[in-house]
């Protein structure tokens, strides 16, 4: 687990959702408080865990998954050079189905 903090307080937390040595590591559970958000905690924590990730596990990749309707992540998923490897439709609590997208980054191992 990783926090970014602005100004002593706690912005915004992201984890490891998944671990393959030396393969990829899943980052998830990413969120930002709403009283910092577009104040970089979210590219930060990003970063951060990019790279642990290739400083622990020596992986390849970074995974990250993004539903479609969350246009805001997926631009900033993007703009940190992210970009699609799968798609799978997720049934939501209400019933509606919602895309959800994987996506990926090489590391620089």
């Amino acid at each position: 687990p990783t926090v970014a903090l602005l100004g002593g307080a706690v912005a915004g937390y992201a984890d490891f959702q998944e671990v393959r040595q030396r393969r990829f590591c899943a980052i998830g559970n990413l969120m930002v408080d709403p009283a910092h958000r577009r104040k970089g905690a979210a590219a930060y924590l990003i970063e951060a865990m990019a790279g642990k990730a290739e400083r622990a596990f020596g992986v390849r990749f970074v995974r990250a998954s993004c539903f479609s309707h969350n246009t805001a992540a997926y631009q900033l998923y993007h703009k940190l050079g992210f970009r699609p490897a799968d798609m799978v439709l997720r049934r939501a609590p209400d019933g509606e189905m919602w895309l959800l997208v994987h996506l990926h980054r090489r590391t620089g191992c």
